[in-house]
């Protein structure tokens, strides 16, 4: 079976459409990759902040604790 020249361009213009497309999604794979990472540094970050405050409050409540069996003389 032969194909006409006809068949032959509608291929290769079908081959353009599908390289280029496959170009954008390179882009935007690569683009998305990007935005993950900031997502992760980001929430790295945040989990950093609640364990200071969770830590934070503790040493509070410890320095609190104290203070009141001092204070009450126990």
């Amino acid at each position: 079976m032969t194909l006409s020249e006809r068949e032959v361009g509608e291929l290769q213009e079908r081959l353009r459409q599908l390289e280029h497309k496959v170009r954008n999604d390179r882009q935007m794979l690569s683009l998305l990759e990007g935005e993950v990472d900031d997502i992760c540094s980001k929430l790295t970050a945040l989990k950093v902040q609640v364990y200071t405050s969770i830590a934070a409050l503790m040493t509070f409540g410890a320095v609190v604790g104290w203070a009141v069996s001092l204070m009450t003389g126990r």
